[in-house]
């Protein structure tokens, strides 16, 4: 097990006694629970910073020898950071720090994460006039229709068998699916979150109708950056969430190709 972390210095990293190596909390703890298969943990804690300073010292003497102890880790392997070609270090350094938001390589300004948008007009009288479970719901009827009509839809479901449960943490949408023998049921039974295989526990209605516009538009279409602005919770088996996000993302991009206009003026 290798991995590669670029900390803070405000991290509060702990002495372990018992490894001799400094720690995150709790994360050794977990490495402590694997039987016998943990051979070396290869930690490189190097501040972004540094590496910035590493590159433009390098630039000037590649042989600088405050940074010739640098060890990186590259792809499947580690290496020192002044043997790499400058091209390489510039994508090391790209890859430290990561916006949760939006999923790209970037540095971490210190402002806090953007908290949930006010909904526009439109989103607001359709909150009102509450149909976002009815929205909800049909869009996942037009999934279901065309996952029974269309051939290169009902080729994900086949031998696919999985449980969902759709809520909002009020409890004023609770919409169970069903994927069995190659195809999808909408259930008017209940199903409970445990007795599901995953489930996405939406705030309340107005994050799930932000979600669905602007998935739908393609403006947002990543799950983390939901968990990241606390509006979306995963439950259960995340391969499950994702195979499901899948199933979405597959139909929306076959109706902006033949329907352009029933995505873009939302």
């Amino acid at each position: 097990l290798q991995h590669q972390a670029v900390l803070e210095p405000t991290a509060g990293l702990v002495a372990d006694e018992t490894l001799g190596m400094p720690q995150e909390d709790g994360l050794f703890q977990e490495l402590k629970g694997v039987p016998g298969n943990t051979k070396t943990v290869q930690y490189n804690l190097i501040h972004r910073q540094k590496l910035i300073e590493a590159r433009e010292a390098l630039k000037i003497n590649p042989r600088d020898p405050k940074y010739q102890d640098i060890l990186v880790r590259v792809s499947g392997y580690s290496a020192y950071f002044h043997d790499l070609d400058i091209r390489m270090q510039d994508e090391i350094i790209s890859r430290t720090q990561y916006n949760l938001a939006t999923g790209k390589a970037e540095p971490y300004d210190g402002k806090p994460l953007p908290g949930p948008k006010p909904p526009g007009l439109a989103r607001k009288i359709l909150l009102k006039l509450g149909l976002t479970g009815p929205i909800f719901k049909m869009g996942l009827w037009g999934m279901r229709t065309l996952l029974r009509f269309k051939r290169e839809f009902r080729g994900s479901i086949i031998d696919f068998t999985g449980t969902y449960v759709l809520f909002t943490r009020s409890g004023s949408l609770h919409i169970p699916v069903v994927f069995t023998d190659g195809t999808m049921r909408l259930p008017k039974n209940r199903i409970e979150i445990y007795e599901a295989d995953a489930g996405l526990e939406l705030r309340d209605e107005a994050a799930l109708l932000n979600y669905l516009i602007d998935y739908a538009k393609g403006t947002n279409q990543d799950l983390l950056a939901g968990v990241v602005r606390n509006e979306i919770r995963p439950h259960g088996n995340v391969n499950y969430i994702f195979k499901f996000a899948f199933l979405i993302n597959q139909q929306l991009h076959w109706l902006r190709q033949k329907l352009p206009w029933s995505t873009t003026s939302l």
